[in-house]
């Protein structure tokens, strides 16, 4: 069985520009932790239930750039 874990919230200590290698030491530790994959939004806006438009938003194609330069988790998206 494999095993995935979905992001859905993106609000982080030090804002917008401390996302992406908040989730890249998420991946890593998802990946220590034999999780197969980390999926984000398959959209650009927030989902009301997560918060609504207004809150930060990652989305699956864009956000393995954010990621700093190093080795990172792959990153499977559900389109």
């Amino acid at each position: 069985m494999k095993l995935g874990v979905h992001v859905v919230s993106f609000d982080v200590d030090g804002g917008a520009a401390a996302i992406g290698p908040t989730l890249a030491r998420v991946g890593r530790a998802a990946e220590d932790a034999g999780v197969d994959n980390l999926p984000v939004m398959d959209h650009y806006l927030q989902l009301d239930m997560a918060g609504g438009a207004g809150r930060p938003m990652m989305e699956g194609c864009t956000t393995p750039a954010s990621w700093p330069p190093t080795p990172t988790p792959s990153s499977y998206n559900y389109l």
